[in-house]
């Protein structure tokens, strides 16, 4: 279990608890949609190592309905586990090109979290403010109307 973290509060983890905590957070936080861009090959390095949370957070996330949008580098487009899956309540997206995904990037409920996916030194962030949230609702919006289905 992670500690509630206050409205107006900026969270710097580091190491593995950089990646790990704001997935928790996720299933923690009661919402229940979940906005992210990832990159997809990076991001299966982290799950080399935390393989078993990794699945636990995800089925946990199935188990409670909380759906998830995911934007996906257009380099990732033959990862299969990244495609839309209506049984993992996954909807998936490819960006345009040139847009890329250098670090995880997520938004639920009041929250905003920025995960490192260089697996060397792994940190993250977790923000907790509204007129964050918004602009980042905002950002998402636009690139996911730009993007195309898988």
């Amino acid at each position: 279990m992670v500690e509630k973290l206050p409205e107006g509060s900026f969270t710097f983890y580091d190491g593995m608890h950089g990646y790990t905590i704001p997935l928790l957070l996720r299933i923690q936080s009661g919402e229940k949609h979940i906005k992210q861009i990832i990159n997809g090959h990076k991001v299966a390095k982290f799950h080399k190592k935390t393989d078993m949370m990794v699945r636990e957070v995800i089925s946990t996330r199935v188990e409670k309905g909380i759906s998830i949008q995911n934007l996906i580098c257009s380099s990732d487009s033959d990862l299969e586990i990244e495609r839309s899956n209506p049984k993992t309540l996954k909807q998936a997206r490819i960006m345009p090109e040139g847009y890329d995904a250098e670090v995880m990037f997520a938004i639920f409920g009041d929250t905003v979290t920025y995960t490192s996916l260089d697996s060397e030194h792994p940190w993250g962030v977790v923000i907790k403010d509204p007129s964050v949230v918004a602009m980042a609702n905002q950002v998402y919006d636009m690139i996911w109307n730009l993007s195309r289905d898988i």
